[in-house]
């Protein structure tokens, strides 16, 4: 089975519950995809695997069909709660090794925070690239951010 394809152009949110002080996580998911989200990247790097799975499960339940659902970084999790693919750290996982786990119809997503990694990523074959930091952010201490001088450097470089 294939996996189903990236829509075009994405809109991807990136979780991290911490910030939804007044409402559950699923709830400002399903709000954000009404609002044009079509990917949801769940990175709630900081809590353990049997909440992780019933938060994406629940995640899974409102989303619907209606977007992509990534876990960021656990391929348990994400064949567990039947995700549409995983997305990984640049120094992540090989490919090779994922599609021996989980194998092809997983969409698969890299970071990148260089045109190196970028260019390695391209050639190991994942389906997406998500680049930064390009701006100054507090998910990300301590990286420096790239600006938009490395989208155009990416864009120029990378399919």
């Amino acid at each position: 089975m294939a996996p189903r394809p990236l829509p075009h152009p994405v809109l991807c949110l990136v979780t991290d519950r911490r910030l939804c002080l007044d409402a559950p996580l699923a709830s400002k998911v399903s709000q954000a995809i009404e609002g044009g989200v079509n990917m949801v990247q769940i990175r709630e790097k900081d809590i353990l695997s049997e909440r992780l799975l019933e938060l994406s499960q629940e995640i899974r339940q409102a989303i619907d069909g209606r977007a992509l659902l990534m876990i960021n970084g656990r391929i348990d999790v994400a064949i567990a709660c039947r995700a549409d693919g995983i997305h990984l750290a640049e120094d992540g996982l090989e490919l090779s090794v994922l599609r021996r786990i989980a194998g092809d119809d997983f969409l698969v997503g890299r970071s990148v925070h260089s045109l190196e990694g970028a260019l390695r990523a391209q050639n190991e074959g994942v389906d997406y690239l998500m680049a930064g930091t390009i701006f100054e952010t507090s998910s990300h201490p301590g990286y420096l951010s790239a600006g938009l001088s490395f989208l155009r450097e990416l864009r120029s470089a990378v399919r």
